[in-house]
């Protein structure tokens, strides 16, 4: 159930995404270092709810369409998991700047001198476009469907 200070539910997404990790079939030392990663985050870094789940889907993904293991991977083999993403997969460029930041933080957090050089960028422009606004009329019926 969602909690009224979760409303999104990333409380059970990060149990749900710890639980896929655990049974994920990648390598073992993959789980080993990407949990111990996430434990350090969610503890040292405070981050959000989720910001872990992003990272661990990421990770634990990654580590599942690679046959090389993420404990194992050199740059060329992020740069080809990032463009087998974008390209075989047909990730958007926001999704695949979200990877390239649970790499980037990952692979720093093993002490590979070469996660600096996977480079994030700007998040993608995204522009709202008049035809997507709900005109007044369309906004006041729908608040006069509401219930309450």
């Amino acid at each position: 159930m969602t909690r009224v200070d979760d409303i999104q539910g990333f409380g059970q997404q990060y149990r749900n995404q710890r639980q896929k990790l655990e049974n994920a079939d990648i390598d073992e030392r993959d789980k080993q270092k990407v949990a111990k990663f996430i434990r350090v985050q969610d503890t040292n870094e405070e981050l959000e709810a989720s910001t872990l789940v992003n990272h661990l889907s990421n990770l634990r993904l990654t580590a599942e369409r690679n046959e090389t293991a993420l404990v194992d991977m050199d740059k060329e083999d992020v740069d080809e998991a990032l463009y087998n993403l974008k390209r075989d997969r047909g990730a958007s460029d926001g999704t695949v700047r979200n990877y390239k930041k649970s790499l980037r933080k990952f692979f720093r957090s093993l002490g590979r001198d070469w996660a600096e050089d996977i480079k994030v960028g700007a998040p993608p422009k995204r522009e709202v476009q008049v035809d997507n606004l709900l005109t007044d009329e369309e906004f006041t019926a729908m608040l006069k469907s509401a219930p309450n």
